[in-house]
This record gives C-alpha cells, structure tokens and sequence, in this order.
C-alpha cells in the first residue's frame, strides 16, 4: 500500500511540473512585446525547487548503464516512471531553452531558471556520456 502511494505521489509530482512548465512557457509565448509576462513568486519558489529534484532524478536515470535502460521499458512501476521522468525532464528543458532564445526580450524569470537549470544538468550528462563511450572504446582495441 505505501509503495502505491509514493508511486501515486512520485506521479503526481511530475505531472505537476510539467503543467507548471507549460504554463509558463506558454505564457512566454502568447506575449508579443515586453516587459515579460509577471511571474507570481510562489511559481518562480516551488518550480525552482521541483525542477532541482526532477534534474536529480534525471540525473541518477542518465547514470544508469545501458543495460538499465532496457530495464525502463521492461522493468517495474519505479523505473517506468523514472523514464517518465527524465522524457518530462527534457522536454520542458529544450522547450524552455528554445523559448528563452527565440523570445529572449519576454521570458519570464521562471523559464530562464527552467532553461538554466536543464542546461547546467544536460552538460554534464553529455560530456559524461560521450567520455564514457571514448573509455569503452579505448578499453575495446
């Protein structure tokens, strides 16, 4: 019964961030000229703080092996839902990248921080990825 319930709350919790990075990247959107769209505090705090933990999540997911990845497809409610993760993660992290570069004069402060935030965990991520591969790559000659 507990582990429906943080599963149930884990479901909860990403679906709740992805609503409130659309909404605000749709915000960005609809306005044509500045100044940017107002941003309501408590947005800009719990969205702050729940982008940090969905990229540490998503961080673990993409430290995984790739023999794990097979796991996201196939595995348990846990891993599926780690996999929901990291694909919400991305998604709103490349639309808020896009946004802030194509409408830079009217982003709000919450999609700047969602852009930075998924940057600053996408380098790693990608530098990591592509240093690891060289290391398989070198150990296989």
């Amino acid at each position: 019964m507990i582990e429906k319930l943080t599963i149930a709350l884990a479901g909860l919790l990403i679906l709740g961030y992805g609503l409130m990075c659309g909404y605000a990247i749709v915000q960005v959107l609809r306005t044509s000229s500045p100044p940017p769209p107002p941003t309501s505090e408590g947005l800009l705090n719990v969205l702050t703080s729940v982008a940090s933990l969905v990229g540490g999540i998503v961080a673990v997911a993409f430290g995984i092996t790739s023999q794990s990845v097979e796991l996201l497809a196939h595995g348990s409610p846990q891993e599926k839902l780690m996999g929901i993760y990291a694909l919400v993660y991305v998604l709103a992290g490349v639309c808020a990248t896009v946004t802030w570069v194509t409408k830079s004069a009217v982003t709000s402060t919450v999609v700047k921080n969602l852009a930075t935030t998924f940057l600053g965990l996408a380098l790693p991520i990608v530098t990591a990825f592509f240093a690891r591969q060289s290391l398989v790559t070198a150990l296989t000659r």
